[in-house]
């Protein structure tokens, strides 16, 4: 596995055009960040990314793809991410990166916990729940919407983002360097802004 600017390990097996879609996500998120951080775009990755290992395919999609019968990629336990092994064939196989880029960030986000904030909670994801005015409870990548409000759900392409509260955190990760307008609420973007997107 091949290290990167970002300290990614990325699997050999990835074909040279998925690598391109991988990192062209990480540039187009990295120019979205400077824009919020001026010029420190590219720290904000590195100090909150470093260490992600990026695996094409495996036993963890395979078995996620049995249980939801549709194509999956997960990340399992904290920074590994299992990407679908043609992730390349979906819609947006960029955003459908940063999505699961995003749960690594959440894993790597100060929690209450030391368990996987993504499965267990105590993260930045049950914050944004309730700052939406819901209560998050139960396994947080199956928890559905858990009390956030209809006015705050997603429509459309974004709808995944409803399936679970890590997923809702996750989704709004991914479609910020791209349309903001697809997020449920502007209050999504700038809370992302002012708790997520800082530097201490």
């Amino acid at each position: 596995m091949p290290v990167n600017r970002y300290k990614w390990k990325i699997d050999k097996r990835f074909d040279p055009q998925q690598v391109e879609l991988i990192l062209s996500a990480a540039g187009e998120l990295e120019r979205y960040l400077d824009g919020i951080l001026p010029n420190r775009g590219f720290d904000w990755i590195r100090k909150h990314t470093e260490g992600t290992r990026i695996h094409r395919g495996g036993l963890f999609t395979k078995i996620a793809a049995s249980i939801n019968k549709l194509p999956t990629s997960l990340v399992l336990p904290y920074m590994d991410i299992w990407l679908w092994e043609n992730f390349d064939r979906f819609h947006l196989p960029k955003r459908h990166f940063l999505h699961e880029l995003g749960h690594v960030v959440e894993n790597k986000l100060p929690k209450a916990f030391l368990s996987s904030p993504t499965i267990f909670g105590g993260g930045a994801s049950d914050k944004l729940t309730r700052f939406l005015g819901g209560k998050p409870a139960g396994l947080r990548y199956i928890n559905g919407t858990s009390g956030i409000p209809e006015r705050f759900h997603w429509h459309g392409v974004g709808k995944y983002g409803n399936h679970a509260t890590a997923d809702y955190f996750a989704e709004a990760f991914s479609w910020l360097p791209y349309d903001l307008g697809a997020l449920p609420d502007p209050l999504v973007a700038q809370w992302f802004k002012t708790e997520v997107f800082v530097w201490e």
